[in-house]
Formats: structure tokens, C-alpha cells, sequence
């Protein structure tokens, strides 16, 4: 293998297969088989001029451009073949060049045997806008000779001309001709004007290229590059014998356009990547800005969460100061109010039920009211995490058995005291607080047995006093309640001394419910605790996710490994 064989080789794997193609021609032997390229853009008189040139209408002619590559070859007999060679049956030519990209009429034609060459005709202009421009134009340049058909009504464009300058700059200028046609229909007094500025036009941009101006009849005095049309048979019959023999494809003009090409693309390339690179730094200097501050914002988030968690403490231990406040009020002024002094210390456990059940449910609407707020609070400082919400906060108080009975002295009366006996049961305990009913069953079990001495109802108040230093929940407070108000008014509410043993009455249900308040408030701030650790979390999780977070750059064109691959291919035309 040579080095344009391995050139080839190299071009394909990196996928510049149009480019290529370009080697196909240097990389084979020279056959004795010539062709003629016809090109143009359309509507310029293609297939007239070659219905002319072979003197044989073969081409259909008409106002409708094709899109369709048509080759004549010189044939026994009449036939159209598709682009593998296969001929086409029942078919009229015409329509088949609607139907085909391309197509191949053999023909008996003496002109075209005459010759010794086929003739292809081209659609359009290829001047590599696309990857078809491409392999077209380097179809036409493996031809032997081109003609560039343009017309006189509309004389060397924009694009004909920059055909031409390619053309002659990778190629010989001897091996394109341009033919000026529709001359018929000049005016023939602009006739001597379309010929000086073709001859101006061409024989200054483009020395060396031949070009001829043809008509149905001489419309000119006779001259150079002015001739009838049926006289292009000639013509093209002898510029082709002058170009036999001379290489149609140019190693090392095949070359130097792949060269200009690649460098091109590897400029683009270049170009791209820093581009590319530029807009990848203001991106990540951007993310990078919004991480911190967004790391930022969590620390701040955190730390007001914090806050929120102490609110939320002291709110709700306002709320529960603020029952047990009233609740001693009401108890009091209760036993004031009662005329029948036992009914209210047999009621008394109904009554301090129904007191602790308000302040469950008062504290518990304002609960409800705190965490909501803070959950949409912290649900608005997370992206895609939404709060959690808040439930096990609940200060629910329920009987346990059948409520206690807190026997008095009416001293309106003048009755015997009666100890006080708690008949069984226990006081409603807060949902999230342990009910401690051993301590209760100890002491009416120990009430129960002595109730007429004295000793009983110390018994029940030691043993209220020693489960209380274990106790974790209410129902202790509860036990101690009772416990507290018989044991106070064992020796303080005496006979005669009424207003003494409404005093006690009074100090035995602060210093209770005291307790009371103090064990729920502490309940209540390790379950508020618990439950804003529990969120807190979340916002640590996001912190986490944003402190873990790789800056990822939007998938796009890798310019640089295209123009590694590009400066690899120049480097191998280099080497050719």
C-alpha cells in the first residue's frame, strides 16, 4: 500500500469519506475510455446544447428543471439503464428521468461513437454546500473535459464564475470550456455587447479557458469564439483530441484541495473549540457562583430552623402555662363555689379530667398552627425535596380507669372527717408521656387497707413520693395530685377550721398542677426537639447533595477531538 492508498484509508476512518472519493481517480490506472462533462445551473441550455452537439434530439428539453445525472453512451441499440445498470422496460425516457437520480442512455448515435467519449450531463452547479456537492464536483473533475453551459441572458453569475476559478485552480484550464448559449434570443443589437463582455470577462479572470458563443445562425460578422451552433460538434471533437494524453486528475492538485479543505475545517475546528472552551468557563464560573450561594443560603436556612425550633418550644410552653394557669384558677374557685364541699372532692376527678383535656386540645390547635408554618417554611428553602408533614406531636389526655374520689369535711355541717379514699383509677396522661400506673394502684391499694388511721395515707403519699423520682410521664403528677391534697388535708383541714382547709385546698392543687405543668412542658420540648431534628435533616441532606453536586457541562460538538482528527489527516497530505 502507498502513501495515497494510505491516505485514503485514513480519510475513511475518520469519517471524511467525501473527501475520499477525491483519490479515487489518482489511486486507479488510466483507462482508454474518455468523458465529457456537461455541467450547469439550471435552465442554462444543458441538453440543448448536447441534442446539438450529437445532432440528435436524445435529451428531453424544457422549462421544468430535473434533479436526475444522465450519461449518454454510444450503443447498438436504443435503451436506458438505472444507476446499477439495469435497463428499464416499458418506460418512456422522460418519465424516468422524473423517477430517478440517475440514469444511462445508450444510443446509436455516429457523433457520439465519433467521439469516442461519453457525455454525462450534471444538475445544477455543485460548489460544495453539501456533502453531494462534494462527490458530484469531484465526479467532474475525474472527467476528461468539462463544458460549463451558461446562457446569454443571464451571463456568468456569481456562482459560475467561483465554478470556474475552483476548477481552473485544482485542475488544467485546458480541460473546461465555457459555451455561451441562448443567443437567439439576444436582441441582436446587444448581441456585439454580450460578446466583448464575455471576452473581457473570460480572457481577464480566466486566461486559458476556451469559450464560445453559439447560435442558431451567425448573428455576428465571423470571429473568433463566435460560431453556429452546429458547428460545437467540431469543436468539442478537437479539443478533445488536444486533451488525450494529458492526466485528467492531478495527484498533486487532488491534494493541495483536500489540503484547503481540511485546513478549513481545522481552523473552523479550532475556532469551535475555543469557543467552546470560553463559553465552558463562563458556565462553570456561573454554577460555581450559584453553589455557593446556594451552600450559603442552607447555613442561613439551618440556622433560622434552629430558631424556629426554640419558637415553636416557647410557644407551646406559653400555651400549656397558659391552661394550667387557668386551670388552677378554675379548680379553686370550684371548691369555693361548691355548697356541697364532698360532692366536689368525690367530683373532683371528673373535673380534673375535663380541665386536662381542654389544655390537650388547646395546646394541640396551636401545635398544628406552628409546625404547618414552619413546614411550608422549610418546604420553600428545598429544590425538589418537599418538608414531611409534622405528626406525633399530640397531648391527648384519656381515663385510664374509673377516676379517683376525694372524700372532705364540710365544716357547714359539722361532719366527721373522713380520710380521703381514692376508690381506684387514674388521671388522663398526655399521648406522648408514659402512664405511670403502678405508683396509683400502690397508693389506693395502701389507702384502701388503713383507711382509718393516718399511717395509710402517709403510706400512699411515700410510695407516690418514690415512684416519682423514676416517673417520666404525667400520670405520676396525677397520682402525686391526689396524693398531695388527701395528704394535706389529713391534719390540715380539722374541724372548725374551714377557711384553713380551703387555704391548703388552694396550695395542694398550685403545687400539684405545678408539677404537672413542669413534667409537660419538658415532654413537650423533647418531642419538639425531636420532632425539628428530624426535618433539620433535611436541609443537612440538601446541603450534602449541593456540596456533592460535579459541574457538568452541556453534551455538544467535540471540536477538539475533530480538529486533532483534522490535523492528523494535513499531516498525512504532508507526508504524501
Amino acid at each position: 500500500m502507498n502513501q495515497l492508498e494510505e491516505l485514503y484509508q485514513e480519510l475513511i476512518k475518520e469519517g471524511k469519506t467525501m473527501y475520499a472519493k477525491w483519490l479515487v481517480p489518482c489511486c486507479q490506472k488510466k483507462n482508454d475510455s474518455y468523458r465529457i462533462a456537461v455541467v450547469g445551473e439550471s435552465l442554462r441550455g444543458k441538453s440543448t446544447f448536447i441534442n446539438d452537439l450529437l445532432g440528435q434530439k436524445l435529451l428531453p428539453t424544457g422549462i421544468i428543471p430535473t434533479s436526475c445525472t444522465i450519461s449518454l453512451e454510444y450503443g447498438e441499440k436504443e435503451q436506458c439503464l438505472d444507476a446499477v445498470g439495469n435497463p428499464l422496460t416499458n418506460a418512456l425516457f422522460a418519465d424516468a428521468v422524473d423517477d430517478n437520480d440517475r440514469l444511462t442512455l445508450q444510443a446509436p448515435n455516429a457523433r457520439l461513437k465519433a467521439l469516442g467519449a461519453s457525455i454525462t450531463e450534471y444538475p445544477g452547479l455543485a460548489m460544495l454546500h453539501s456533502d453531494e456537492d462534494f462527490l458530484s464536483l469531484s465526479e467532474i473533475r475525474c472527467c476528461d473535459c468539462v463544458v460549463l453551459v451558461v446562457s446569454a441572458e443571464q451571463l456568468l453569475s456569481m456562482t459560475e464564475c467561483n465554478f470556474i476559478q475552483y476548477f481552473c485552480k485544482y485542475s488544467s484550464a485546458k480541460r473546461i470550456m465555457v459555451w455561451v448559449s441562448k443567443m437567439d434570443l439576444i436582441p441582436k443589437e446587444e448581441c456585439r455587447r454580450i460578446a466583448d463582455y464575455a471576452r473581457s470577462k473570460l480572457n481577464t479572470q480566466f486566461p486559458g479557458v476556451k469559450w464560445w458563443l453559439g447560435a442558431e445562425k451567425t448573428l455576428l460578422p465571423a470571429e473568433e469564439n463566435v460560431v453556429e451552433k452546429k458547428a460545437a460538434f467540431a469543436i468539442v471533437e478537437a479539443w478533445l483530441q488536444e486533451v488525450r494524453g494529458v492526466e485528467a486528475v492531478s495527484q498533486d492538485a487532488v491534494l493541495a484541495c483536500l489540503k484547503e479543505q481540511l485546513q478549513k475545517e481545522y481552523e473552523a475546528a479550532c475556532e469551535a473549540q475555543a469557543q467552546a472552551e470560553q463559553k465552558r468557563q463562563t458556565h462553570y464560573a456561573a454554577w460555581e457562583r450559584q453553589k455557593t450561594s446556594r451552600l450559603t443560603d442552607l447555613d442561613e436556612y439551618i440556622v433560622q430552623f434552629h430558631g424556629r425550633e426554640l419558637a415553636a418550644k416557647k410557644a407551646l410552653s406559653e400555651e400549656i402555662g397558659t391552661g394550667f394557669a387557668r386551670m388552677k384558677k378554675e379548680q379553686f374557685r370550684s371548691y369555693q363555689q361548691a355548697e356541697d364541699k364532698l360532692k366536689w372532692g368525690k367530683e373532683l376527678s371528673t373535673s380534673w379530667k375535663n380541665g386536662l383535656d381542654r389544655i390537650a386540645e388547646e395546646v394541640d390547635q396551636k401545635a398544628a398552627v406552628v409546625f404547618e408554618q414552619d413546614r411550608l417554611w422549610l418546604e420553600s428553602c428545598l429544590q425538589n425535596v418537599s418538608a414531611r408533614e409534622t405528626a406525633g406531636f399530640r397531648l391527648d389526655i384519656q381515663p385510664k380507669d374509673a377516676p379517683g374520689v376525694l372524700e372532705l369535711k364540710d365544716y357547714s355541717r359539722q361532719k366527721k372527717v373522713i380520710p380521703a379514699v381514692v376508690a381506684g383509677g387514674t388521671v388522663s396522661v398526655f399521648a406522648f408521656m408514659k402512664i405511670l400506673g403502678t405508683a396509683l394502684e400502690m397508693f389506693v391499694r395502701g389507702a384502701m387497707e388503713h383507711p382509718e388511721t393516718a399511717s395509710a395515707l402517709e403510706t400512699g403519699i411515700n410510695m407516690v413520693g418514690k415512684t416519682l423520682d423514676n416517673a417520666t410521664g404525667i400520670m405520676t403528677a396525677a397520682v402525686l395530685v391526689v396524693g398531695l391534697i388527701v395528704g394535706g388535708l389529713k391534719e390540715k383541714a380539722l374541724p372548725g377550721k374551714e377557711n384553713e382547709q380551703a387555704q391548703q385546698v388552694k396550695e395542694t392543687l398550685e403545687d400539684s398542677l405545678s408539677r404537672i405543668e413542669t413534667l409537660a412542658k419538658e415532654q413537650a420540648a423533647e418531642q419538639i426537639e425531636k420532632i425539628y431534628r428530624g426535618e433539620a435533616g433535611l436541609l443537612a441532606d440538601e446541603k450534602a447533595r449541593v456540596q456533592n453536586e460535579q459541574f457538568r457541562e452541556k453534551e455538544g460538538p467535540d471540536s477538539a477531538k475533530e480538529a486533532v482528527s483534522l490535523k492528523k489527516l494535513l499531516n498525512a497530505i504532508e507526508n504524501n
